[in-house]
Parts: C-alpha cells; structure tokens; sequence
C-alpha cells in the first residue's frame, strides 16, 4: 500500500510521521521518523496515454494512416525532448483539478522546433508537416501535449551535530 508522510509540530519541535498499511482492510500505523519534508522541485513527464489517443484519433483516418509503430516512435521523440528540458525553465499554463502536485506546462518554440528537427530524420516530409500541425492543435493548456510537471517532496536528515 501506499505511504504517507505528515508533518507536525507542537510549537517547539517538527516531527514527520510516517503513515502505512499492509492492505485497505487495516488502519493507518503511524511511527515517528526522522527528518523533514523539502519541496525537490518538479519533475517533467509526457501525457503518453493521451497522447497516444489522440493520435489514433488523429491519423487513424485513410488520409493520414499512423500505424502503432509511427505513434510509438513519435511519443518516444517527445519523451527526448522532454528529457532535455530544465523544469525550472517551463511555463505553467494550468493547474490540475484533481492533484495538487501537478501543474501543466507549455512546450516552448525552442522544443517544439526541436521536437519538428528530430521527426525529420524519422519521418517523411508530408508526415512532418502532418505532425508540426498536430503539435500546433495540441499544445495548448490542459491538451495532450502539455507537458505534466509533478512536483516531488523528499525526506531531508536532520543536520548532525557536531
């Protein structure tokens, strides 16, 4: 089961309780750890489910066929390029409704041109100019291709005392 941290006080010192179950039919036991919570920044992740979606969606017509293999290579350019990208360095663009640890944030021109430069060496011309359309119409806030930034939380050790 999953494990929860909480932080408390009782107005002179922090705590960090650890909170776990071995199954959903037991209660939450609670041990006392050491250390604190730090924000550990955001870490960026591809909408790959989606993505992969509305891409059938997309090129599955007659006129523009992507086969499983093309939308597979295609999401694995953009998990490189997304790769390279600093967090620190991305617009926020919206905020999601169901998970106050994910923001969404904008490819900028820079990794969308980056994104266009490698599908050229995978693809071919028309498919290109089928695909810089694609990420034009998709790019926007909350679409499948804004990129999920996750925020991490990590358990700093209290510094040791000399």
């Amino acid at each position: 089961m999953a494990v929860a941290y909480i932080e408390v006080t009782n107005n002179h010192n922090r705590y960090l309780l650890r909170g776990a179950r071995k199954g959903i039919e037991q209660p939450l036991q609670f041990a006392v750890v050491k250390g604190c919570l730090a924000d550990a920044g955001f870490r960026l992740q591809v909408q790959e489910a989606a993505l992969r979606k509305a891409m059938k969606r997309h090129f599955g017509g007659a006129s523009a066929p992507f086969g499983d293999e093309k939308i597979d290579g295609f999401i694995s350019l953009v998990r490189e390029v997304v790769k390279e990208i600093d967090p620190g360095s991305v617009r926020v663009s919206g905020y999601s409704t169901t998970d106050s640890n994910i923001v969404y944030g904008q490819l900028g021109e820079t990794e969308v041109n980056a994104l266009i430069a490698k599908c050229g060496a995978q693809f071919e011309g028309a498919e290109v100019e089928s695909i810089r359309r694609f990420v034009e119409a998709h790019r926007d806030t909350g679409d499948v291709l804004s990129v999920l930034m996750r925020r991490h939380i990590a358990i700093e050790q209290p510094a040791k005392s000399q």
